[in-house]
């Protein structure tokens, strides 16, 4: 999550300067990962998303279903 947030962290850190001067360095459109930071946000979703699953699927009554993607 660490990694993650220091990936977001370079990304974001010029928009002040970019929104103040209206120069500035300019990013294309879409996310630029390397694979390190494919696999420390991969890490980041799974142990937000670890948490958060457990919590829909006791709130969710899924007794009317007869298939679950898992």
């Amino acid at each position: 999550m660490v990694l993650h947030m220091v990936h977001l962290w370079r990304t974001w850190s010029d928009l002040t300067e970019i929104v103040r001067e209206g120069s500035g360095k300019q990013y294309k459109p879409g996310l630029k990962f390397s694979e390190k930071d494919w696999k420390s946000f991969v890490g980041a979703m799974h142990v937000a998303a670890r948490v958060l699953s457990l919590e829909i699927a006791e709130a969710y009554d899924a007794s009317q279903c007869k298939r679950l993607l898992t």
